[in-house]
């Protein structure tokens, strides 16, 4: 079984248009001979440059959905381990 926590649909990129915009990032990096820790920086500003913030936006729903996620997790491990101790 696999766990996911996806980007929340309203946030969320066309597939195909990200797909492409991070494949042609890449070829940019490298061309520029960008690698090791700059790589990293130089494709998030990229994709950032290609989407027009787009992506940005939608990483912040992501780490947002997560944090909720966690939260909810966090939530019911506290219901448990009060429970077990009774």
């Amino acid at each position: 079984m696999r766990w996911a926590n996806p980007i929340p649909e309203n946030a969320a990129l066309d597939a195909a248009e990200i797909e492409a915009t991070i494949a042609e990032a890449i070829r940019g990096a490298e061309s520029e001979g960008i690698s090791r820790k700059e790589l990293t920086p130089f494709l998030l500003k990229r994709i950032f440059e290609l989407t027009e913030g787009r992506s940005l936006v939608a990483n912040i729903a992501l780490v947002e959905n997560n944090a909720a996620v966690a939260a909810g997790i966090a939530v019911a491990l506290s219901k448990l381990d009060a429970k077990a101790k009774g």
